[in-house]
């Protein structure tokens, strides 16, 4: 009916609050409305608490980038505050801001169109210069990763 609708309308959407308010309301009348609830607070739960583990493992940019885009689609949800609690903590944080930057700054050069060798010789001296200030890091990592990939 509708509200099958309804669920699948704003699920497709990426809107889990919508979502889950019309599985509640299925579930008034039909047990499966219950069932579709409980799978999608699931998503919502596990899509949150990968988001803080990104964090400690040190993928700032996605635990950040991630969770701020993931707020709009849980309004009014539980996950919407540890998210924002989330976000904060990066936001206070001195160290996390400076993590933050740098694996912004690495995503912008690994982005950046290379068009001549000059382009190729300037990203290369960018990514060196990167990586000297973020040996033994995460996103030290991500850099050699990306290097060796």
């Amino acid at each position: 009916g509708k509200s099958t609708k309804d669920i699948k309308k704003s699920f497709l959407k990426g809107d889990y609050a919508k979502a889950i308010k019309a599985a509640d309301k299925l579930a008034v009348d039909e047990t499966i409305g219950e069932e579709i609830g409980t799978m999608l607070r699931g998503v919502v739960t596990k899509r949150a608490a990968g988001y803080a583990s990104d964090l400690e493992r040190g993928d700032v940019l996605k635990a950040h980038d991630g969770a701020k885009a993931f707020l709009k689609a849980i309004k009014g949800l539980p996950e919407e505050e540890e998210l924002k609690a989330l976000i904060a903590k990066i936001s206070k944080d001195k160290e996390l801001k400076a993590v933050l930057k740098a694996q912004n700054k690495l995503a912008d050069i690994l982005e950046s169109e290379v068009k001549k060798k000059k382009d190729c010789q300037n990203s290369l001296k960018r990514l060196k210069s990167l990586l000297e200030d973020h040996k033994g890091t995460f996103t030290g990592g991500l850099f050699l990763s990306e290097w060796a990939g």
